[in-house]
């Protein structure tokens, strides 16, 4: 008896695993599944990148915005943003700011966007 007790509590714990890993990872799909992203790469007029461009994206339905700096290849990414429209902007000490509107995300997307001060 002791031994069938033994192997239903195994069984049942091998489930809990299982369940939860499977909720867990639900959860991740669904995360990764409804949201989209951006890599916004900045560049003066000959063609060069700029390093250090400050970058803002904003969600126009909702405001959110995210802001950040060009790396050393002039590229910005924005991973997990929520789907919809988005304005993009760049701006670099010594250029004239550029502002890209109208950049429509959709599930799952990576969107590239390359502005030129």
């Amino acid at each position: 008896m002791d031994r069938v007790r033994e192997r239903s509590a195994y069984v049942l714990a091998l489930l809990a695993v299982w369940f939860g890993g499977l909720i867990l990872s639900g959860n991740r799909l669904i995360a990764q599944g409804s949201t989209a992203s951006i890599a916004v790469t900045v560049r003066d007029a000959s063609g060069a990148v700029l390093p250090g461009a400050a970058v803002t994206v904003k969600h126009l339905e909702t405001g959110l915005t995210r802001n950040g700096v060009t790396d050393a290849n002039g590229s910005f990414n924005v991973p997990s943003l929520p789907v919809g429209a988005y304005e993009v902007t760049a701006e670099h000490p010594g250029f004239k700011m550029e502002v890209l509107r109208g950049v429509e995300l959709v599930v799952g997307q990576e969107a590239v966007v390359n502005l030129t001060l």
